[in-house]
């Protein structure tokens, strides 16, 4: 602890550098309190949910007040309690608003493709016909439809006549 001799009105005061410390009753008595509120807030009256800890006193943004311990829930979220010397009152911080979901927009689908096909053609030794053989292909929104492999002997017109 370092002191130095400082006058004021006329008398020797002395001024410590080392923070101000508070009673552990007073901090442990915050943190029951703010575990108490907080269980009484939850759903269901569960008192297993919640549990808290201290910590050492940390000044918070406002100098009223200090950081004095957390409250624990059963999956490990805290919230910070808060105490102020002064007048013994306890803060606890609100919990964070769960995150919103994102909202992804539907994809536009895709126009089916035309349904594509194939054909072979082949002539029949002698004979005039001629065999086609169709086969549909897959296309990009018609994956579910399937077709037979179609065969088709076409005979010549009427009026040709055979050639040899």
């Amino acid at each position: 602890m370092h002191c130095e001799s400082t006058p004021i009105d006329g008398f020797d005061w002395s001024v410590s550098d080392e923070p101000i410390t508070y009673p552990e009753r007073d901090r442990v008595g915050a943190c029951t309190r703010a575990l108490e509120w907080r269980r009484s807030q939850s759903a269901h009256g569960r008192d297993g949910d919640w549990d808290w800890e201290a910590v050492e006193p940390v000044p918070t943004d406002d100098p009223d007040w200090l950081y004095v311990g957390n409250l624990i829930a059963r999956d490990r979220r805290r919230l910070r309690i808060f105490w102020r010397p002064a007048s013994d009152a306890v803060r606890v911080e609100r919990p964070k608003a769960p995150p919103a979901p994102i909202m992804v927009p539907a994809s536009t689908p895709l126009a089916p493709e035309p349904i594509r096909f194939s054909v072979s053609v082949t002539g029949i030794r002698h004979r005039s016909a001629v065999l086609a053989r169709l086969r549909f292909l897959p296309s990009r929104g018609r994956e579910d439809l399937n077709f037979p492999v179609m065969s088709l002997t076409i005979p010549p017109p009427l009026d040709m006549t055979p050639v040899k």
